[in-house]
């Protein structure tokens, strides 16, 4: 997290105290502006996406983690999950289109993930092992990723690229 940070602050006009708190202040805003994107494209309704974001905004301020202020530890913030929103609408427009271009796209998401935070990567990348393991074992889900034996490089590519981009 401090090299994506780090990097984005020094772009703001240097390595500063105030540019660090900038910078993470405007991941948080652009974060929530997406994370309500997300919702109403899932939910497609106002009301469930409002109460889904002030319900996240109340918990990141009230956190116990954020004590004494809410970015005095930018890991109990959004900061640490900042990609997540990414992976999720990945998913999702997957679920919906059945384009493996998106599967990519969720794996090139992890694997950023894992550069960015060790632990916040890995959990996202056991989370699209259990969303192509489902896929795997429900036969009626089997088809949108798996058709035959031409079908394993990119399957295995799902599993992969995640890390290889990590490596990056």
């Amino acid at each position: 997290m401090p090299v994506i940070v780090g990097h984005l602050a020094q772009m703001l006009g240097g390595y500063s105290y105030v540019n660090v708190f900038v910078t993470i202040m405007w991941i948080c805003i652009i974060y929530y502006l997406l994370f309500y994107v997300l919702l109403r494209y899932w939910t497609k309704s106002i009301l469930i996406s409002v109460a889904a974001i002030l319900t996240a905004i109340k918990i990141q301020m009230f956190f116990s983690f954020s004590y004494p202020m809410t970015f005095t530890y930018p890991n109990g913030s959004v900061l640490r999950s900042c990609f997540d929103i990414f992976f999720m609408a990945a998913i999702l427009a997957h679920i919906r289109t059945h384009r493996p271009v998106f599967l990519l796209a969720a794996g090139a998401v992890v694997g950023l993930c894992i550069y960015h935070i060790f632990t916040t990567g890995a959990d996202l990348f056991l989370a699209l092992c259990a969303y192509l393991g489902m896929h795997y074992l429900s036969p009626s889900y089997r088809r949108y990723i798996f058709t035959g034996l031409k079908d394993i490089p990119i399957n295995l590519m799902y599993v992969g690229f995640p890390v290889a981009v990590a490596m990056l």
